[in-house]
């Protein structure tokens, strides 16, 4: 598991709480959430803990599930990707260790039980191998050839975390964080159903400086009274809404008056200077935006409809990916033409055997629509697995037999339908000229072409060498 793994794997999670969290509790600590901490860092920087069995039983969640286009596609991949479904994860705790590396430390509380056997189902990790070592008592099982471990506390608790930070954590004496990450915690309000944390007064001080460094111009303003904080906290509860506070803890009252200036003026700029363009959701979702100074506490509130929000967001993450496929199969057809330079103008009798010779890179075989991925292990992987792996799961499919004789009505390459929701896919031709066509007209070129139907020919095994 490299560390883009790890953080794609929280990413999920964190794209499932932040946009679907449920209704809240009773009370701001339960055995659940202090279970959970007992397994954060010592020198823990942010702390973000949702429970997500609420999420799936929220109306929010519902509401988006009926409203946003490929809502569900992104549940399936979660479970592909991590093995896990939504409904079969009770809480996710993440803290960062350190924002410059991107270091965090996991923990999944289940509603069912799980082994590192789990773990080895994961289509990424199929056939890969995890020797467990002993950190004191815990069994710690390393994560492949990478600097990350898995530990599983109890058999519905997973912990997945740098090997060095996993190892100091274990070994420690009491499971307690830095005292001011404490301070902060036992402020929290756990009884949401998301909640992030930080000690702004327990950041490092090259931590703040970078953050100044990299912030925005505009943003440095209210990021510097920010920084001043001792603590701020991020709290979130949906009945159809979702109801959001941020809260900063301040040792003067000024930072708080002055950040509620400030946040105001800014959101009278937002309106006033994107009104036209802005979509009617998010132009709701900055009206509903509050901001007061009530002491040394400063708070910003706001309730959003996440699905009027989203639903536009996503309709442009669609035609994001069909740009990007657009893109990969015009690669693709390159890719041929600049094999064929070297072998009399034919093309190749598939597309497998051009990723050897870096012509192109697995991923881009791989449409920004699909679920399947490039395996975890490819650098190890024998010439021959790599090609027959190329030509068994590219999204494309590749008509082979042709030289390189700049048809512009010649189809070399199409984007495979193997989901009944696409309308239209990519179909490059001859003269390296893009269409998007929609399925009708794209069926209709391609049984023209080869006599066969787009559905069948989506079928076929083999899809990089023509089917064969």
């Amino acid at each position: 598991m490299t560390k883009q793994h790890l953080n794609a794997l929280l990413l999920t999670f964190a794209i499932c709480l932040l946009t679907a969290c449920g209704g809240g509790g009773n009370s701001t600590r339960n055995d659940q959430v202090d279970h959970a901490l007992n397994y954060l860092p010592d020198d823990a920087l942010l702390v973000m803990s949702g429970n997500v069995e609420r999420v799936v039983n929220s109306a929010m969640f519902k509401k988006l599930q009926a409203e946003i286009p490929d809502f569900d596609e992104g549940l399936a991949e979660m479970k592909e990707n991590v093995g896990l479904s939504i409904d079969e994860v009770a809480r996710v705790t993440v803290a960062m260790i350190s924002p410059k590396e991107g270091d965090v430390i996991a923990v999944v509380q289940t509603k069912r039980d799980v082994s590192i056997e789990d773990v080895k189902k994961i289509k990424e990790f199929k056939g890969m191998e995890f020797p467990v070592s002993k950190v004191g008592s815990a069994d710690v099982y390393a994560a492949g050839p990478s600097p990350f471990s898995i530990h599983f506390p109890d058999a519905r608790t997973v912990v997945v975390g740098p090997t060095t930070a996993m190892n100091k954590m274990l070994s420690r004496a009491e499971p307690a964080p830095t005292a001011n990450m404490k301070a902060a915690l036992d402020m929290a309000r756990f009884d949401k159903a998301l909640t992030i944390v930080t000690s702004v007064k327990g950041l490092p001080q090259e931590v703040k400086n970078e953050m100044m460094n990299e912030a925005p111009g505009e943003a440095a303003p209210i990021l510097n009274m920010l920084i001043a904080a001792d603590s701020m906290s991020l709290h979130a509860d949906v009945t159809d809404v979702l109801d959001v506070a941020i809260e900063a803890d301040f040792p003067e009252v000024a930072n708080a008056e002055s950040l509620n200036n400030m946040v105001q003026g800014l959101k009278a700029m937002a309106l006033a200077g994107g009104d036209e363009d802005m979509p009617a959701g998010v132009k709701d979702m900055v009206n509903q935006i509050q901001s007061e100074a009530d002491g040394s506490t400063f708070r910003v509130s706001a309730k959003i409809d996440l699905a009027s929000v989203l639903a536009p967001l996503a309709a442009a993450r669609g035609t994001a990916r069909g740009m990007q496929s657009a893109t990969q199969i015009r690669g693709l057809h390159i890719a041929c033409v600049l094999w064929s330079n070297s072998n009399n103008g034919k093309f190749p009798d598939s597309i497998g055997p051009l990723v050897l010779d870096d012509y192109y890179t697995p991923d881009y075989a791989i449409s920004p629509f699909s679920s399947t991925t490039v395996p975890g292990d490819w650098d190890s992987w024998e010439d021959q697995k790599k090609v027959d792996w190329i030509n068994a799961n590219t999204s494309y499919f590749y008509i082979p037999g042709h030289t390189d004789d700049n048809d512009s009505q010649k189809i070399i390459l199409f984007e495979r339908v193997l989901d009944s929701e696409r309308t239209e896919i990519p179909v490059v031709f001859n003269d390296n000229h893009v269409e998007v066509l929609s399925i009708d007209e794209a069926s209709a070129k391609i049984e023209a072409q080869t006599g066969k139907s787009l559905e069948a020919l989506s079928k076929l095994s083999n899809p990089g060498a023509g089917g064969k």
